[in-house]
């Protein structure tokens, strides 16, 4: 089973199973309401600070020389990151995967890349059609309310009616052809796979890179020297 306990700390999932001879006869799965107000388990904050202060943290992997600003500008210069380092067709990130809205100019520590994306999703490769990669956007558009997936290689455009419903979505892939099967290998992390993806049998390949360590691996080498290009609108109404 894959469980999911939302995001922002705001829940903890419970999931009970009860096993007779090695086999699963129920399951429980809720999600436990975190309270504000509750005091600290003082001996689990301190073994979180042994992690957080861990010198190596600390190192410097690169100076950049402007402030990345903006949930879907990192995003983008994630998903860069993505389609550099997988050498994919397109890639993309979602606005949700970040978790700090600035990277300040001057000195990037492996800490602060962490405080950007603290989950270090594994990163897939997925071959997908241009009607995929619209159902993908749709799913996305459904759990998050508007733009909320950055895309590298390509862009869309989300088109609604008079009501404000989804309408259609344009796809603009630029430069970039498909394969002769007419799909397009592109990048995502696990998270946006199995959560997005999950209604639909799509086959994915491994490529044993995880995104913060390319992410890592990104700003080290560019330094973040020349702008990326966003390419859906920076002021999403989504959720984040």
């Amino acid at each position: 089973d894959v469980v999911q306990a939302g995001n922002y700390g705001k829940y903890l999932g419970y999931y009970r199973v009860q096993l007779k001879k090695g086999k699963v006869i129920s399951s429980e799965y809720k999600l436990l309401k975190i309270e504000d107000g509750k005091s600290e388990d003082i001996p689990m904050k301190k073994k979180a600070d042994e992690y957080i202060n861990n010198p190596a943290f600390n190192k410097v992997i690169a100076e950049i020389p402007n402030a990345a600003k903006g949930n879907i500008y990192l995003a983008t210069v994630m998903a860069n990151a993505y389609l550099n380092e997988c050498h994919a067709d397109l890639a993309i990130q979602n606005e949700g995967g970040v978790r700090i809205h600035e990277l300040p100019a001057g000195p990037v520590t492996i800490k602060k890349v962490y405080e950007l994306d603290p989950f270090d999703n594994s990163l897939l490769i997925v071959e997908m059609t241009p009607d995929d990669i619209k159902y993908l956007i749709e799913q996305s558009i459904k759990m998050q309310g508007d733009y909320d997936l950055a895309p590298a290689g390509f862009t869309y455009k989300i088109i609604r009616n008079e009501k404000g419903e989804l309408s259609d979505i344009e796809l603009d892939f630029m430069k970039t052809m498909p394969n002769k099967s007419g799909k397009f290998r592109i990048a995502i992390n696990s998270y946006v796979f199995f959560a997005y993806l999950k209604d639909r049998s799509f086959t994915s390949t491994e490529t044993g890179l995880y995104s913060t360590q390319v992410l890592i691996n990104y700003i080290r080498d560019t330094r973040l020297a020349e702008p990326v290009k966003v390419l859906i609108p920076e002021e999403s109404k989504g959720k984040y």
